[in-house]
This record gives structure tokens, C-alpha cells and sequence, in this order.
């Protein structure tokens, strides 16, 4: 891994319980069956976009620098939300008869994002994908074989500023998931 900046302090920002932007790329990238929008295009409405804050990389390595205070170094810059399919994103009904969730982030000077679902439930037969907008990468998909008893997903980091979460659920399974972003 290479990381940039001073070699006392690692140069990484994540939204804490949200949104994770670091410097190196990830490395353990879960790539299974890609999602329909990267082998196909959706003819649809575009989805819809979330802003978060801009991130001045420089300035945050400049207070990072001034800190004389013991412990763990920084790495997060945390932004916190509140998402749902059912409060923002937009959904379709594609052509194989699943139904499409989808929500763009951007984060303008991340250099990666990272989400963390709080709550995370899948209905059998639904895939959850996070891809970068800007690097052909994604992880997923995440499936009912990740539902967990604690309930949570963190999905790991996905380069670039900009980010599209993306779920496929069978049709007539919608009311079935379980999904917060926090």
C-alpha cells in the first residue's frame, strides 16, 4: 500500500459510521456477478444523487500535522445520514422483472468512499452493489447469505468521489428488505 503525505500520519478520511475516504485503493475487492448497470444500460430515470460535504484533503493533513495529541491517528471525517429505499434513491422495474434501487453519492475531494448499513436484510433472491462512478469497481453482490444477527453491513472502501449504491429485489419482495445507511 502507498499512502501519501507525511509518514507520521496516515492520510485517510472515512465518514465514521457512514462514508470512509482513504488514499490507498482497496485491495480486497469482492467482485461476484457485476451489476445489470455495468454490463447493460438502463434506459431509465437517472438515479437520484446525495451531496455530502467536500473533503479538503490538504487542510485536514495540515491540522492532522499541528495535533500533538497522543493516541490513534485520524483517518475519518465523519458525515452522518439518515437513508432508506423508502426516504431517498429511486426505484424502477426492469426489463427481468426485478425492481432497482438505486442513490448516487458524491463527496467532492474523497478519494475513496466507504458505506456502513446499520440495518441490513436481504429478502432471498435481492443483491446489494456499491460501485465507483469514477474506476471500474465494485463490491458485491451482497445477498441474504450476508444477513447477519446483528444486523449490519460495512461494506469496504470503493475509490473515487463518486458512488452508486445499487439494490435488485425480486418483484413483489420490496417490502421484504431491511436497508439503513446511518
Amino acid at each position: 500500500m502507498h499512502f501519501s503525505g507525511s509518514p507520521r500520519y496516515i492520510a485517510a478520511y472515512s465518514l465514521f459510521s457512514t462514508i470512509l475516504f482513504i488514499f490507498s485503493p482497496p485491495t480486497f475487492a469482492r467482485h461476484g456477478i457485476p451489476p445489470t448497470s455495468s454490463i447493460q444500460t438502463l434506459t431509465t430515470r437517472p438515479a437520484a444523487l446525495k451531496e455530502l460535504p467536500a473533503v479538503d484533503v490538504q487542510l485536514r493533513l495540515a491540522e492532522d500535522a499541528k495535533s500533538s495529541q497522543p493516541g490513534p491517528l485520524r483517518f475519518a471525517v465523519p458525515v452522518t445520514v439518515d437513508i432508506t429505499p423508502e426516504t431517498e434513491g429511486t426505484w424502477e422495474q426492469l426489463a427481468e422483472g426485478t425492481q432497482l434501487w438505486r442513490l448516487r453519492f458524491t463527496a467532492s475531494g474523497a478519494t475513496d468512499l466507504n458505506f456502513g448499513f446499520t440495518r441490513f436484510w436481504l429478502p432471498a433472491g435481492a443483491r446489494l452493489y456499491v460501485r465507483s462512478e469514477s474506476e471500474d469497481y465494485y463490491e458485491g453482490p451482497y445477498t441474504e447469505q450476508d444477513n447477519k444477527p446483528h444486523g449490519q453491513l460495512w461494506i469496504p472502501v470503493v475509490p473515487g468521489d463518486r458512488a452508486v449504491i445499487e439494490l435488485y429485489v425480486p418483484t413483489g419482495r420490496e417490502t421484504e428488505v431491511e436497508l439503513r445507511l446511518t
